[in-house]
């Protein structure tokens, strides 16, 4: 069984059950999940005969993280629910390959075919020309995040996230971030999943909203709210804007787009200062990710 045999029998079946349950839940009739997906109404409804748990398991037995399988679920029914059938095609193509470039299938597929040699590498290798900029970008950026030994310190309550744009990027789907959250242990700074298009939804569509009202602005990352830090951030000479306090995220970004829209100069820095419930923090942005990562750390 060649890798690709491998992704088509243990993984694709299991995320489109997934992504059918998720699209029934948003009250979508079976013949129009099957037309989104291709597949008849009868499919649909053997994918659904199936419980969302049963899938999850199966992913996680071949090596898959879990919370990276509910981003990745979430991602790709919002494009089908956004009628983008092509970027889904695309971004669950990309995912697939990437499992066989990171070697997450590596283990199982030497479990179920031993005849494998403890030394091969061939998707390591022949996947590695399939790169993304932007996932080369995201991923240096947290590595020079990370090369500070304190940019623990940094990391809000809630996690934090980095994240790139393409510059003709217009839609958080295009973005690219990590599919779980940068979070601290003690002060060890750890990534949870990995870099992916459509990885970060609310940050990528935080900072979808600034780059459409100013389009130098491609990367952004997310750090605690401290007064200290925003008095250095001042002193630093960073533009800086607030959003006034919320009770949903759905009010932040209508206050979000309010301030967009009276600003004139591209912004440094934009304060959440939270609401009930939801904690304050800050979004440093960049002309990409790692100038927006570098502006973080001036700050330590």
């Amino acid at each position: 069984m060649i890798p690709e045999e491998l992704v088509s029998k243990y993984v694709t079946p299991s995320i489109k059950g997934l992504i059918i349950h998720n699209l029934v839940k948003r009250g979508y009739g079976q013949f129009k999940v099957g037309k989104l997906l291709g597949i008849s109404q009868p499919m649909v409804n053997k994918y659904l005969s199936v419980n969302e748990s049963i899938y999850i398991e199966k992913l996680k037995k071949v090596g898959i993280n879990e919370e990276e399988v509910s981003r990745l679920v979430e991602v790709l029914s919002e494009t089908l629910h956004d009628n983008r059938p092509f970027d889904y095609i695309k971004l669950l193509h990309s995912y697939t390959a990437s499992l066989l470039e990171r070697g997450v299938l590596c283990n199982f597929h030497r479990k179920i075919y031993p005849i494998i040699p403890g030394d091969c590498n061939i998707c390591l290798t022949s996947h590695k020309e399939k790169k993304d900029i932007l996932i080369d970008e995201v991923r240096t950026a947290f590595e020079l995040f990370n090369s500070n030994p304190n940019s623990y310190l940094l990391i809000p309550e809630v996690g934090s996230n980095i994240v790139a744009f393409p510059e003709s990027g217009r839609s958080y789907i295009e973005a690219v971030g990590f599919s779980g959250k940068i979070v601290n242990i003690g002060s060890r700074v750890i990534a949870v999943g990995e870099p992916m298009r459509g990885g970060s939804r609310h940050t990528a569509t935080v900072l979808s909203k600034v780059k459409n009202r100013f389009n130098e602005v491609c990367g952004v990352i997310v750090i605690r709210y401290d007064r200290k830090i925003i008095e250095k951030m001042d002193r630093l000479g960073y533009k800086i804007s607030k959003v006034k306090p919320h009770s949903s995220m759905e009010e932040f970004y209508l206050y979000l787009d309010e301030l967009l829209g009276e600003l004139k100069d591209p912004p440094d820095v934009i304060v959440d200062e939270g609401g009930e419930g939801i904690e304050p923090v800050c979004y440093i942005f960049g002309k990409n990710a790692i100038d927006a990562v570098k502006k973080a750390l001036n700050t330590i």
